[in-house]
């Protein structure tokens, strides 16, 4: 192996593991800010995008994991290299970073701080979509590789 393809391969291994890094810390913070908020205070919206976010966040920490393994076996990166399994892994990437932005922007518009008497939750949910975020813009670098 080409020391050129050993640096892209320790490069996708890094991002993929901060990606699966900041998809577990996401999902951190989005059960830290349900301990802390009221149950009185909780819409819908709040409900099911928490919901999305287990399951997105889920999604992403699997998706990179199971990509830093595949990645080790120099015969299997050459089969995906060399596959259609290659596109699919290309349009999931994609998919999740489209996710992860639509969920974002819905938690910013339904979530309302200033209505809310404990902010600390409100906090937790602004550092989840923050690294819910970060984990977004690895996906699209990711894609875009």
């Amino acid at each position: 192996m080409s020391g050129w393809n050993v640096t892209r391969l320790v490069v996708y291994v890094f991002i993929r593991l901060a990606q699966l890094v900041v998809a577990i810390v996401c999902i951190g913070f989005q059960a830290d800010s349900r301990n802390k908020r009221p149950e009185n205070s909780v819409d819908t919206v709040e409900r099911n995008t928490e919901i999305a976010v287990y399951a997105i966040g889920g999604v992403t920490a699997g998706t990179a994991i199971s990509s830093i393994i595949l990645h080790m076996f120099a015969k299997t990166r050459q089969r995906i290299e060399k596959s259609s399994f290659a596109w699919f892994t290309m349009v999931l990437n994609f998919a999740i970073f489209v996710t992860w932005i639509i969920l974002v922007l819905i938690n910013v518009v339904a979530v309302d701080c200033s209505k809310k008497n404990d902010g600390s939750w409100c906090r937790s949910i602004k550092a989840s979509l923050a690294t819910g975020l970060i984990s977004a813009m690895l996906s699209l670098v990711v894609t875009l590789r």
